[in-house]
């Protein structure tokens, strides 16, 4: 008997995943990324063809690994739509408000010792 190999070419919109694998392509349908993941998945795999079931298990194990492709720390960031961008813009707010605090800080201790100037020469004259 002569084994017969059928490759077909399906996009992940069209792709009909199982168990966690249909978890994990519902939520990339419903972000608009399944374009981006095929890449991810050409990327990584270095291959012509995928079975089904290769395609299914990076879907349902990899999803972490997907979501830093896509830019995100992990799948959960993903999902609520938390990116590395996000983090260091509150990164960079938390030093913003830092700075701001330490500024201000500053002032009141430059306006006591200016007090304290106006009070020497008062107590001169």
């Amino acid at each position: 008997m002569v084994e017969i190999k059928k490759y077909e070419e399906v996009s992940l919109n069209e792709f009909p995943a199982w168990g966690g694998g249909l978890d994990t392509l519902e939520v990339l349908k419903e972000k608009g990324d399944c374009d981006e993941v095929e890449e991810y998945i050409e990327d990584r795999e270095g291959v012509e063809a995928l079975t089904e079931e290769e395609v299914n298990d990076i879907l349902w194990y990899e999803k972490d690994e997907i979501a830093k492709w896509l830019g995100y720390v992990d799948w959960y960031d993903y999902e609520v739509g938390y990116d590395d961008e996000e983090e260091e813009e509150d990164e960079r707010d938390e030093v913003a408000d830092e700075v701001i605090a330490k500024v201000y800080e500053t002032i009141e201790q430059v306006n006591k010792a200016v007090e304290e100037v106006y009070k020497a020469i008062a107590a001169i004259k």
